[in-house]
């Protein structure tokens, strides 16, 4: 089978042989890029060398961790496909491509027509390939393993939970076991390997094939390349919503992608509930056309602007860069795509950002505390990193729910004082479509995933000067016991978070800077009020406008699901605080339970 080359034939599972290898699932220890102490930039250069070169022990490398087995497909002997699955001939590259390894490459021209959909269901992994493959250099920054290795080892870079982890996985593919012996799942194009290679450590990283159908494209891209992604329901946007987040995306190089409607026709030549990436955006001769791609190669749009639509002129065709091709490529209008599209994703990939993470244990009671410096303004992304649901055991996914989390940022000034960064508090409840911001109206236009979840709404945080900045996050988790999280940024200039121990008073001092905002309310003869929802906090600040001081208390009864929070606290029903002239304090309650509703009656009461 094999030709022109001196590696042993893999044929079928049974006879696949076991070396003992070690895991290849590696997190680096220490170092390197994405990492929160850095290594001296002489050894960083070595590791970068040794990660870039093939290991060549003579031995051909076989992955005992996924083996050539049909449980690297699937352990469930129901799935209608298991007999194929367990006849599968596992094959080498030179195998499948009838030539000499030598011949063959890891990346030769990289090219969305590169991706070829098989029989698994990981059209969103796919058109995700795709997308990024319309930068080659965003798909090469992902290998660790650039150049061939007939001993068939090849390592990428994965960002697992936030984490840049190395993945390593041989060379062998399950196929058909009738002729032509072709890739049961993405087939490679020309001699090239990239593509397959990924599915397959994508595979690897959730314990099986089958493992990786059915999925969001911003689940793939961001752990493709460490960067944000965002999805909008297209229902929930005008027309010239859709169409300025999409032109915009396009011109800023971003990866897009669509998803179509679980109900559409087949006469229409869209699949329902697929996948597709969205190469271009144009705008020309009063057209608003999108350029779309099928990540099977083939199956394309069969209403305006089709390949064989009259619509097209010879003025369009040259614009746009028309081609007549069964290729899975077509164009279709704006309208047609909101009306046969269901939503679409932009992942934002800047090119020279940095990535940065922390891993740490954060309990359900109290948050996390970080500090960091920037010597110039910059743009982030923080994020919070929860471990993804398609890791654990099948039975466990479909009741599984992410937890909800919150962020807040101030800037610490020279005098000690802080400064809000972002006005806004985010808490995310990661239901996959639903998004709660308490000082505006709830927005599901944005699609928040639940395994990584911002700091701002639209993702993106502006830190307009350079200084040194607290952030606080806290994860509410579900189960109510310890667990880890990472936070990440991803950011123009390198930003090297550090944990801290919880700030004595940090809520009471945000909080503060919040109601100076809000519009005050005369309370009393000589005393103004501000009281507002924050998240999950309800806070009250009293400011004394008089010549004396007084003491007053905040009585609360019939509350429901509040606990009352220090400082001032005097009982668990009860808030008394004494004011000096010029001067204000703050209470506050916070929810106890997420999931719950609140309710509370409360009343002043004045001190001579």
């Amino acid at each position: 089978m094999g030709c022109g080359s001196s590696a042993p034939v893999v044929g079928h599972p049974r006879m696949a042989s076991q070396n003992g290898n070690a895991p290849f699932i590696q997190i680096p220890s220490q170092g390197g890029e994405g990492e929160s102490n850095p290594k001296p930039q002489q050894q960083q250069q070595q590791q970068q060398q040794q990660q870039q070169q093939p290991i060549d022990d003579g031995k051909i490398f076989e992955d005992a961790d996924f083996p050539a087995t049909v449980d690297t497909i699937t352990k469930d002997t129901n799935n209608e496909s298991y007999q194929k699955f367990k006849d599968a001939f596992w094959r080498r590259p030179h195998e499948i491509m009838n030539c000499d390894y030598a011949e063959i490459k890891v990346f030769d021209t990289i090219d969305i027509d590169d991706i070829e959909q098989g029989l698994l269901g990981n059209c969103y992994f796919l058109a995700s390939l795709s997308g990024l493959a319309e930068v080659p250099e965003r798909v090469k920054a992902i290998f660790q393993t650039s150049s061939v290795n007939k001993n068939g080892r090849y390592a990428m870079r994965i960002y697992v939970r936030g984490i840049p982890t190395i993945i390593t996985v041989d060379d062998r593919f399950p196929c058909s076991n009738e002729e032509p012996y072709e890739p049961l799942f993405s087939k490679p194009h020309g001699k090239e390997l990239w593509a397959i290679l990924l599915e397959k450590a994508w595979a690897k990283l959730f314990k099986g094939y089958v493992n990786i159908e059915a999925g969001l494209m911003e689940e793939a891209l961001e752990h493709l390349t460490g960067a944000p992604s965002f999805g909008f329901m297209i229902e929930e946007e005008s027309d010239d919503e859709t169409w300025n987040k999409l032109k915009h995306a396009d011109s800023m190089g971003y990866t897009i992608g669509a998803g179509s409607r679980g109900d559409v026709q087949e006469s229409t030549g869209i699949v329902e509930g697929h996948a597709y990436t969205v190469v271009s955006v144009h705008e020309v001769e009063g057209h608003k056309l999108l350029r779309l791609r099928n990540p099977w190669g083939s199956g394309e749009w069969k209403g305006d602007f089709c390949d064989s639509s009259p619509l097209w002129t010879d003025s369009l065709k040259k614009a746009v860069r028309y081609e007549d091709a069964d290729n899975g490529m077509f164009y279709m209008t704006l309208q047609d795509f909101r009306t046969y599209y269901a939503d679409y994703s932009i992942h934002r990939y800047y090119k020279n950002w940095h990535y940065s993470y922390l891993e740490q244990k954060s309990g359900p009671k109290h948050a996390n505390y970080y500090k960091f410096s920037v010597d110039k303004p910059c743009e982030a992304y923080f994020r919070i990193h929860q471990e993804d649901k398609r890791s654990l055991p099948e039975e466990e996914r479909e009741n599984f729910k992410y937890s909800p989390a919150s962020f807040m940022i101030v800037k610490v000034e020279k005098n000690g004082e802080y400064k809000l960064v972002c006005k806004r508090y985010i808490l995310l409840i990661p239901l996959i479509f639903s998004l709660v911001d308490s000082d505006v109206e709830t927005d599901s236009k944005l699609i928040h995933g639940g395994r990584a979840l911002y700091m701002t709404k639209d993702g993106k945080v502006h830190i307009k000067e350079a200084g040194d900045y607290i952030i606080r996050a806290k994860v509410y988790w579900r189960h109510g016991h310890e667990d880890t999280c990472t936070l990440s940024a991803y950011s123009s200039t390198k930003i090297e978070m550090k944990p801290i121990p919880s700030v004595k008073n940090f809520l009471t001092k945000y909080l503060t800077l919040v109601a100076g905002q809000k519009e005050e309310k005369p309370l009393g003869d000589s005393s103004v009020c501000v009281k507002g929802r924050y998240g999950t906090y309800s806070y009250s600040m009293v400011k004394n406008q008089g010549d004396t001081d007084f003491t007053c208390s905040l009585i609360f009864s019939e509350m429901k699901n509040l606990k009352l929070s220090k400082p001032h606290r005097v009982s668990n029903t009860q808030f008394t605080m004494t004011i000096a002239p010029g001067s204000s304090q703050l209470v506050f309650i916070k929810d106890i339970d997420l999931a719950a509703g609140t309710s509370y009656s409360s009343q002043w009461q004045w001190q001579s």
